[in-house]
Parts: C-alpha cells; structure tokens; sequence
C-alpha cells in the first residue's frame, strides 16, 4: 500500500469519527432539551397542584359546610380552571389552564371523622405520554 492509499484511510476514519462525536453532541443536545422541557412543565404542574391546595383550604376557611356539600356525593371531582373557577366534573377535566394542563381536585367527605379529603391532579401531554402531578391532604373544621 502506497502513501496515497494509507492518507485516504485515515480521512475516512477521521471522518467517520468525526461523524460519531457529531451524533453523540447532536442526541445528548435532544435529550438535554426535552429533560429541560419535561422539568419545566413537572414545575409548573407542580405550582398548580400546590395552588389547588390553597384554593381547597380557603374554601374551607371561607365556609364548612359549603365546602362538605362541594364532596357529597363523595367523592366528588371538580375542574379548576386558571382563573380558579370550579365546574363539577362530568368526565375527565380538559385542559383548563395555559392550553397545556387539566387542574382536577377530587372532594371525599368522611362523616365518622368530619374530615374532607383533598386529591389535587394536574395533567399535562408531552409527545405521546401523559404526565401527571398529584398531591393530597385532609382538611378539617377547625374553627
């Protein structure tokens, strides 16, 4: 093999190389991206849900038995939308705020222990999966 031929291969596996860091640069870039995506929506889903909370906390405050009759029957699920409007809940909630999550806030009302259970569920569509983000707590009359 003469000194042309040899020089040739190795732009060939230079090239090729080059070619594999490229892809390698290319896909973790990708991945970076949709991590940095998914973690900010996760964020903001978790910013509603925390706010579906409060909204149930001073419904509450506001009044106890309104907030009793809002579970019953119990369980009762509700939509919440971003100007913090509450529908009952025929089927599942659409996506109620900023054209990307559906806020649902499900009431149960325990009579035995006078307590209101609080299921708060923000759901958001990336690509092709369902993502949700939940958080409960059990409200009591406390006045």
């Amino acid at each position: 093999m003469d000194l042309k031929g040899q020089t040739f291969v190795e732009i060939i596996i230079i090239v090729a190389l080059v070619i594999v860091v490229i892809a390698a640069l290319v896909a973790s870039g990708t991945f970076s991206l949709r991590l940095t995506s998914y973690n900010k929506l996760r964020n903001q889903a978790i910013k509603y849900v925390q706010e579906g909370i409060e909204l149930a906390r001073k419904e509450r405050d506001d009044s106890w038995g309104t907030l009793v009759s809002m579970a019953q029957p119990s369980p009762r699920r509700w939509c919440v939308d971003k100007s913090r409007t509450w529908s009952q809940a025929s089927s599942d909630c659409s996506i109620n705020i900023d054209n990307i999550f559906s806020r649902s806030i499900q009431l149960s009302y325990d009579p035995l222990t006078q307590r209101v259970i609080v299921l708060v569920s923000v759901s958001w569509k990336e690509g092709s999966e369902m993502r949700t983000s939940k958080a409960e707590t059990i409200l009591t009359k406390w006045r």
